[in-house]
């Protein structure tokens, strides 16, 4: 590999190329700086070595001494706790040693002691806890005197931290210790120190020790205070630092030549570039416009002076020789392209008959032929009098069509061009006032050319193209765009009579579809729907009958569609069960069907034929027809015993059986209200039953609402009074008789007042006021009560039905009343209806015509106020 990189570089340089005369003075100062960086390298290993390892063992004694001085404010701060410890005190008169023992093995679990001695006041040790490096150390009381400063002692050849403190209450004597040597051993560790460390301390008084460790080459020492003695700390770095400081200046070294050799190396590209980049892309130029490419071009230099050099003035003469020779041959480009464009949009007219894509394919085409000029076609609009703007080149070159509508009133000189039908030529934009009032003229545009599109007798439109060249559109190019024009102009007419055409064929062909569609559908739909489903025709003819009518009818379909409605006797006779609606129409022995028909009409108004549905309904009408007999069997059941009820109860409140205690007519009155009750639902079910099964007959009689009116009060007057309300009553003194059944009629306007004064509060009003409406006599009750929810209302009048407010549970009652009344009054003639407001109250209507035969007057006013008795 390096013998054929010896060898490329060799040939490189014997081709003496402006390149390598270049580059060898940069290969020479590269290895100039080689040297350089390796001769810097070695003078400052030495020194950056030294002061490396100096650092390093400075911030190594300041973390050990830091350490050591925190050690020992432990040691002072555990003595001084065990000292002022009261458990310690009694322990140590009391000779307790397992409780000394336990209190100094927490202390020295504590604050991690090496050594801790606890001595009683006659100096006898009664606790004696050493490391396992300390098991041989003996006694140290004589050692030490009473201070609570610590103070460094040398002890069986080991360099203790002590510290002797008294009790508090003199009962006993503290020694507290640590292993100098164990604790350099743990700080190095905590601390992650690379570094040998040891301590020296010499004393007359406790003789000489040192703390071993191994010769290095590089140490640094310094005394420190701990306690009452000043020791020699020496931190020593081995050989491993070294070779490590001497890699990283390694490191530096091939840092900085690797920076120098890329900056060199930039360095010369970009004297390279500036020499013999230009002849390089002169030669390429020059093999690509041998090969035909004429649109390339030499780069120039911008030249800040008059003066240039060889290379720069010999690009501008080949660049003006290719420009001359491009010239030359875009002329003869040019006709061509006018003479193919003019052949294929000939050809492509002829091939289809899309009016959006001969437009797009017109103007590409017509774009090219003039140059890649820009431009758009300009279409009238067939719905107004303005123009269409319906293919577009804008100033990307993108070809896209369009639908967008211009004004040409708003642009004058398209307007000359439609009514004349002669081309518009401009041959510069910005001095001919022309050109402002065309559209959609792209920035920089100079030239510009107009031409319509004519047909036969008519200007469709108008060809629209623009150029940024002045004076570019000559006249063979015009006259090329006015036969391109009059091709377009009769390709568009044929196109738009085949679109007619063809979608007149499609609407007729989509809306049999539809209708076919349709047909299947809605046949579908009525075959599948539950319910019986007859379709006759306007001629009475049917023609469907789905298979839910041909199971009803129990006839088949070939025998039903088909047939016109008077061949089915029975059915569509006059008269018979298809001729009208009919809720139950017997149709067989036990079979019941509900018929209902409706026209079919169109939109216009026109009928076109009737629709029949019938349900099959003999189930309900069984179910209803033993509901009804239900309820009026077990009616005249419950009448029986609830007359005996009442005819003992009361027997019993007349005293026959003997005198009644007032707890005992209360009861009675309870159970009378009770069977009252229960009757007054036994007459309602009745009622129903009655009414359901047609058996109710209405006796009607002239009747005077003032007598209807009076006798309900009567009734109602001691729960009136008992709830202290204010009735007042509003009947004119002459009103005409109405033709009713008078206990049906009193029976509803007990309903309505007995509801009144039920759900009115104490101290309320009920006004019960009749008068003459539209030949009807009209009744209202009015009360103050608790009202009636809106969605209340619609189930007012349903069976069973009570309304939901604060009395409903204190009232009772079954739910029956209003829907009786309605029903009573709905059988004479007449309505029910009702408004009312939550919390505000109620007012029940109804009305019943009058019959025109007479009228009562009452005497008295208009306006009666009847006054209870308020406490």
């Amino acid at each position: 590999m390096l013998q054929k990189l010896l060898q490329t570089l060799y040939r490189w340089l014997r081709l003496r190329t402006l390149s390598a005369r270049l580059l060898l003075p940069l290969l020479g100062l590269m290895l100039a700086s080689l040297l350089a960086s390796t001769l810097v390298f070695v003078l400052g290993t030495a020194r950056t070595r030294d002061q490396l390892l100096q650092q390093q063992a400075q911030s190594d004694v300041q973390r050990v001494e830091s350490a050591l001085l925190a050690r020992s404010e432990v040691l002072q701060t555990s003595l001084s706790l065990l000292a002022h410890d009261p458990d310690l005190q009694q322990a140590l008169r009391q000779d307790t040693l397992s409780v000394l023992t336990d209190r100094a093995v927490v202390l020295r679990s504590r604050f991690s002691l090496d050594l801790i001695h606890i001595y009683n006041r006659q100096g006898i040790k009664r606790v004696n806890l050493v490391t396992e490096d300390l098991y041989q150390v003996s006694s140290l009381l004589d050692r030490l005197e009473a201070e609570p400063t610590p103070l460094v002692c040398l002890v069986e050849g080991r360099l203790l931290l002590l510290s002797r403190r008294d009790l508090v209450d003199g009962s006993g004597i503290l020694i507290a210790g640590l292993d100098l040597e164990g604790e350099l051993r743990r700080i190095q560790a905590a601390e992650q120190l690379p570094a040998e460390i040891s301590l020296r301390y010499e004393d007359s008084q406790v003789g000489t020790g040192t703390v071993p460790v191994a010769q290095d080459r590089h140490s640094m020492s310094r005394e420190i205070s701990l306690g009452r003695s000043a020791v020699q700390l020496v931190v020593s770095r081995q050989t491993e630092d070294i070779r490590r400081v001497m890699a990283a200046g390694l490191h530096v070294m091939v840092a900085s030549t690797l920076l120098t050799t890329v900056l060199l190396g930039v360095l010369g590209y970009a004297i390279m570039r500036n020499i013999a980049q230009p002849i390089r892309r002169l030669y390429e130029t020059a093999q690509l416009v041998a090969q035909g490419d004429l649109r390339q071009r030499v780069p120039l230099p911008a030249s800040t002076s008059g003066e240039q050099d060889e290379v720069t003035r010999l690009s501008q003469v080949f660049n003006h020789m290719v420009e001359r020779v491009e010239s030359y041959t875009q002329e003869l480009e040019d006709e061509k392209n006018r003479l193919e464009a003019l052949h294929t949009i000939t050809s492509e007219l002829s091939r289809t008959l899309d009016p959006d894509e001969i437009l797009l394919k017109t103007l590409d085409l017509a774009s090219m032929a003039t140059g890649r000029s820009l431009g758009m076609v300009l279409l009238r609009d067939p719905g107004g009098d303005g123009l269409l703007c319906r293919a577009l080149l804008d100033e990307e070159n993108v070809l896209r069509a369009g639908r967008e509508a211009l004004d040409p009133v708003a642009y004058g000189a398209l307007q000359d061009v439609l009514e004349t039908g002669l081309p518009l030529c401009i041959a510069d934009a910005a001095g001919d006032p022309r050109a402002a009032s065309l559209p959609g003229l792209p920035a920089g545009a100079c030239s510009v050319v107009a031409v319509p599109l004519a047909a036969v007798n008519q200007v469709l439109g108008v060809i629209l193209l623009s150029h940024s060249q002045a004076g570019f559109f000559d006249e063979d190019q015009v006259r090329l765009l006015m036969t391109l024009g009059r091709e377009v102009s009769n390709a568009i007419h044929n196109a738009e009579l085949y679109r007619y055409i063809n979608e007149q064929s499609m609407h007729l062909a989509e809306m049999l579809t539809t209708q076919r569609k349709e047909s299947s559908q809605v046949r579908a739909i009525l075959q599948s729907i539950a319910d019986g489903v007859i379709v006759v025709d306007w001629g009475k003819r049917i023609i469907l009958a789905n298979r839910a009518a041909q199971q009803i009818l129990d006839i088949s379909r070939a025998e039903i569609e088909g047939r016109t409605i008077d061949e089915l006797p029975g059915l569509f006779m006059p008269g018979g069960a298809l001729a009208q609606d009919i809720d139950r129409f017997p149709l067989l022995e036990d079979c019941f069907i509900n018929v209902l028909s409706t026209p079919v009409v169109m939109d216009n108004g026109e009928t076109l034929g009737q629709v029949y549905v019938l349900r099959d309904i003999t189930r309900e009408v069984e179910a209803d027809r033993a509901k009804n007999e239900f309820v009026s069997t077990i009616s005249h059941e419950l009448r029986t015993p609830l007359t005996s009820i009442k005819g003992y109860v009361e027997l019993m409140m007349m005293g026959t059986l003997g005198e009644i205690a007032g707890e005992q007519r209360r009861f009675l009155e309870v159970v009378m209200s009770n069977a009252n009750r229960l009757v007054d639902l036994v007459n309602d079910l009745l009622d129903i039953s009655r009414m359901e099964t047609g058996r109710l007959k209405l006796e009607p009689e002239a009747v005077s609402i003032h007598d209807v009116i009076d006798e309900v009060l009567a009734s109602a007057y001691a729960e009136i009074e008992r709830k202290q309300l204010e009735l007042e009553v509003r009947v004119p003194p002459e009103l005409p008789l109405v033709q009713a059944d008078r206990k049906r009629l009193v029976q509803v306007l007990t309903n309505l007042v007995s509801n009144a004064y039920k759900y009115t509060y104490p101290r309320g009003r009920i006004v019960i006021a009749a008068g003459s409406v539209d030949a009807c006599l009209q009744v209202s009750v009015a009360d103050t009560g608790v009202g009636i929810a809106p969605k209340d209302m619609g189930h007012l009048f349903t069976r069973f039905f009570r309304a939901d407010n604060p009395l409903r549970d204190e009232v009772g009652g079954s739910g029956l009343g209003l829907s009786i009344a309605k029903s009573f009054i709905e059988m004479q003639g007449g309505r029910m209806w009702v408004e009312s407001e939550l919390d505000v109250g109620s007012t029940f209507y109804f009305s019943l015509p009058l019959n025109g035969q007479g009228s009562f007057v009452k005497e008295g006013s208009t306006t009666r106020r009847i006054e209870c008795a308020r406490s």
